[in-house]
């Protein structure tokens, strides 16, 4: 709920679920707190960048031939419009499609899971029992400084990404392994 930098620490009030304050003393903050990160906002750094166009459409459904299940399948058109299914347990699929439109965040119906997979697949793949249908919007930004003073940045508070090939999970690991070991020392 706030931070206050003092010499060799950092006060910080914390929340808990209640909303009850606590007061906590720490020698170094690391606010790992995502995208929306109350600690770069109490920084007062930006977090610079612009959203990917067009938003991303996601489906966790049934599928049937669309291939093996023990695989995920990555279909790719000229037109950018890509299709990617990866397998889950039980018959299930996620299956996420960016360049859906602008949506405003209105999720997808089935009929149009369907139809976007009929657009995108490069042979006929039947959708049907969803068990989540969502619209999401991917940005790229980051922020202009990691650190001030004993309060530090990292994972998504620090920057963000398309969750495509893992690169933001896997960037935000490495940078809470950096600093682990730093500040270890």
């Amino acid at each position: 709920a706030g931070l206050r930098q003092r010499g060799d620490g950092v006060d910080a009030t914390l929340r808990d679920a209640a909303g009850r304050p606590t007061e906590i003393r720490a020698g170094y903050v690391v606010g790992c707190d995502g995208a929306h990160s109350r600690v770069r906002r109490e920084l007062g750094l930006a977090f610079a960048g612009q959203p990917y166009a067009g938003d991303f459409l996601l489906a966790d459904v049934a599928l049937d031939g669309v291939g093996s299940e023990d695989a995920s399948h990555l279909f790719f058109r000229p037109d950018g419009r890509t299709l990617v299914c990866l397998p889950m347990a039980q018959h299930r699929w996620r299956v996420v499609m960016p360049n859906a439109g602008e949506r405003d965040g209105r999720p997808p119906t089935l009929e149009e899971i369907q139809e976007q997979v009929r657009q995108r697949a490069p042979w006929p793949i039947a959708v049907s029992d969803p068990g989540w249908l969502a619209c999401f919007q991917c940005h790229l930004r980051s922020t202009t400084a990691y650190r001030r003073g004993r309060v530090l940045l990292a994972g998504d508070a620090a920057h963000i990404h398309t969750p495509a090939g893992g690169q933001g999970m896997n960037t935000g690991m490495m940078d809470a392994a950096n600093l682990a070991w730093k500040l270890a020392l």
